[in-house]
């Protein structure tokens, strides 16, 4: 995985943006996409299906800091149009 990554998210489909991470900043670099929604799993769980689960993200500040004691995957949904999110990590 790149570092920083850039990934696109299709409109209402949960995107894993990043796996097995402990530390990283996400980024909105959409031009035209500010919802989203995020959440996250325990590395190897099963990715999220609902939109429900997961809570909205980036409504006051283009970035989200995310840290964890244990290893996780970072799901992000976009909402109504696609987006891009960056993202920096650490191993």
């Amino acid at each position: 995985m790149d570092n920083p990554s850039i990934v696109i998210c299709q409109k209402d489909v949960w995107t894993c943006v990043a796996k097995n991470q402990i530390f990283c900043y996400l980024y909105n670099i959409s031009k035209n996409n500010n919802k989203y929604l995020y959440t996250y799993r325990l590395t190897g769980s099963e990715r999220p299906l609902k939109s429900y689960e997961g809570v909205s993200i980036f409504d006051k500040d283009s970035m989200k800091f995310i840290i964890s004691l244990s290893a996780i995957d970072i799901y992000i949904m976009a909402l109504g149009i696609d987006g891009i999110v960056r993202v920096d990590w650490t191993v």
